[in-house]
């Protein structure tokens, strides 16, 4: 418990992943709205991603971590809902912080609106939940709801919050105001 706590206390390195942006989101969509693939192929993408970015998932949470799909844990259409005409729930089964098998709502709106080369190396799965807890700070979102929506314990969300140095800036001016 010892050696636990002290790794715990030992500051972690920032990940190398950069934040999926909003943007760079609508750039990855572009192409599957004007056929990338096939059809079926494009919307699933096309929805996988919006579901990541907006349910703040891991990719373990909406992908299969192996080749034999089980859909007692792993994503499936079952698993959607319609709450009403502008919103869906996702059940997700499984995660990292929900290892019982309790089923928890990711809920999910339609909006107006959502919103090339992209240095791949700089992005991974986590880019979805970065950004997403990133933004998520940036507007000024409880913590507390933070940590809902994104299925985090505790603080481990914080690992995933990247600060813009405008709103330090912004901090400073506050306080010296």
């Amino acid at each position: 418990m010892l050696l636990k706590g002290l790794r715990k206390a030992k500051p972690r390195p920032m990940p190398k992943q950069i934040p999926l942006t909003s943007d760079l989101l609508a750039r990855c969509i572009e192409p599957l709205c004007k056929g990338y693939l096939s059809p079926s192929t494009d919307k699933v993408l096309e929805s996988m991603f919006l579901l990541a970015f907006f349910g703040f998932l891991r990719c373990s949470e909406f992908t299969a971590s192996t080749l034999l799909y089980d859909p007692s844990c792993h994503a499936s259409l079952s698993d959607i809902s319609v709450l009403s005409s502008d919103t869906l729930i996702h059940f997700l089964k499984r995660s990292k912080t929900n290892q019982s098998g309790q089923p928890q709502p990711v809920y999910l709106y339609r909006l107006n609106s959502l919103l090339s080369l992209i240095p791949l190396e700089l992005y991974s799965g986590h880019s979805f939940r970065i950004r997403a807890a990133s933004t998520a700070s940036r507007q000024g979102i409880p913590d507390n709801i933070t940590k809902i929506l994104g299925h985090w314990s505790w603080t481990a969300y914080l690992a995933y919050v990247r600060n813009d140095l405008n709103n330090v800036r912004k901090a400073h001016a506050l306080f010296s105001s």
